[in-house]
């Protein structure tokens, strides 16, 4: 039950969330008391799964709350005009909803913001302040630091302080010795302060991680330029 109302409780507004309960009973107990038409609860329940299951949550919206009003208005207007026992039957259902609702709501997970996915798009955008103020106030604990250090790193290479930059990625690569990609922005902030030799070290540990083509050009790159410097 979970599975099925939990889109539909993510996708409706608190302030109706009274629409799930209501709507659904509504919906299940209007078409029952209809036996002739007994069959449009399957195209209806077909609906709202396939809408829970494909839709975004946004389109989704869209689409159910209409229903779900549909189903409160008959829901409403049962309550004042039909006999006591059906009356009975609209308030249990309605309660059942509502109850499974508040627990599919409770077991939902719940969705954590991920701060450094919004700092890396700031500083890709190249809204470095944004950036700086992201990793600044949210950013802050232990578990945050690699990010924080490679968003930094990046930021200053883009900004040409390559000293910075060097500083930042060689504390991330501390942290995570394995990753190609700062290895290879490393070797980049290496090679524009001239300082060939670590670069071909750098390049060199990230082929050994991932031997991409274009580590490799890079390294055949900083070899040649190695190789034309005269000694002193």
């Amino acid at each position: 039950t979970e599975k099925y109302l939990s889109p539909i409780i993510a996708a409706l507004p608190n302030h109706t969330f009274f629409l799930i309960p209501l709507g659904l009973a509504g919906l299940l107990l209007s078409n029952i008391s209809l036996t002739k038409k007994f069959i449009l609860l399957l195209p209806i329940g077909t609906s709202l799964l396939v809408f829970s299951l494909l839709l975004p949550v946004e389109r989704f919206r869209v689409v159910i709350t209409p229903i779900l009003a549909i189903g409160t208005s008959l829901c409403a207007h049962s309550l004042f005009t039909a006999e006591r026992r059906i009356k009975a039957n609209y308030i249990i259902i309605t309660l059942l909803f509502f109850g499974i609702g508040l627990l599919g709501k409770k077991w939902m997970p719940k969705q954590s913001v991920r701060w450094d996915t919004i700092a890396w798009g700031y500083a890709k955008s190249y809204q470095f302040d944004l950036a700086y103020q992201t990793i600044e106030l949210k950013l802050k604990d232990k578990n945050s630091q690699l990010s924080r250090l490679e968003i930094q790193g990046y930021i200053n290479l883009i900004q040409e302080n390559y000293d910075k930059s060097i500083k930042h990625y060689l504390q991330a690569l501390d942290i995570n010795p394995y990753s190609d990609t700062n290895l290879f922005n490393l070797t980049i902030a290496y090679e524009k302060t001239r300082q060939i030799e670590k670069a071909i070290i750098s390049i060199e540990k990230a082929i050994s991680v991932n031997p991409k083509s274009e580590y490799i050009q890079k390294k055949d790159t900083l070899l040649n330029l190695d190789s034309s410097v005269e000694s002193p």
